[in-house]
């Protein structure tokens, strides 16, 4: 299946950057790259800054079977 694409009505909320900061496996304190890289939060630009959400704006993806990747490469990287 190819890639998809919509109109879609973009839902802005800052507070999503936070996430960044929240403890997954191995990185106890957040996303190590938090404050360091300009691409990242809290420095990132927010997305009205990126685009004009005066106009349509559009998401485009493509469905990927993660699992079976992983599955993949664990059987050709045991």
């Amino acid at each position: 299946m190819g890639p998809t694409f919509a109109k879609v009505i973009p839902v802005l909320n800052p507070e999503v950057r936070d996430l960044c900061t929240r403890p997954y496996h191995g990185h106890p304190k957040g996303c190590p790259n938090y404050g360091k890289r300009p691409s990242c939060p809290p420095a990132a630009p927010l997305l009205g800054e990126v685009l004009d959400l005066d106009h349509a704006v559009y998401a485009v993806w493509n469905r990927f079977d993660f699992a079976g990747h992983v599955a993949r490469m664990r059987a050709r990287h045991p």
